[in-house]
């Protein structure tokens, strides 16, 4: 049985750490979410900024885990693709699309998300569902056809 654990259950630890204890437990694969202490990129509903992010910095990450044995499976993205507010969706696609990019140009499958929220309105909000809805399927029809793109 191949077991994974999310990067993102060891933010205290540099990736070399987290790669070297996913290895040392016999953990196979993980979702990569640029969460460790030398690589701040993952905001859960959000986004961070990637300037420093390049794509040497990207394989290089990669490479620390496949070097140990350890596959990425995913890059975490979590961002909110349900953002009322147009330029901060906006600006929340491109972040998507970026860590589509990173996972194109490094040779993982897949990018992981979840449909976001807005802070104060968590979860089925009847006033604002079905908005919330064709607002999600919308922003899902701009990163599928990045993502297809990309490969």
């Amino acid at each position: 049985m191949n077991l994974g654990l999310v990067t993102r259950s060891l933010p205290n630890l540099a990736n070399r750490e987290a790669a070297a204890f996913l290895a040392e437990h016999g953990f196979g694969c993980t979702e990569l979410c640029f969460s460790q202490t030398d690589s701040k990129y993952w905001v859960y509903n959000g986004r961070a900024d990637l300037a420093e992010l390049t794509d040497d910095r990207c394989r290089s990450i990669v490479a620390t885990y496949r070097d140990r044995g350890i596959a990425i499976t995913a890059l975490g993205c979590f961002t909110n693709l349900i953002d009322p507010d147009e330029d901060a969706r906006a600006a929340n696609l491109a972040y998507f699309t970026r860590m589509l990019q990173l996972a194109s140009l490094s040779g993982v499958p897949y990018v992981a998300t979840e449909c976001g929220f807005t802070p104060g309105k968590r979860g089925v909000n009847a006033d604002s569902y079905e908005a919330d809805f064709a607002r999600l399927r919308e922003s899902l029809a701009i990163v599928t056809r990045q993502a297809a793109r990309l490969g």
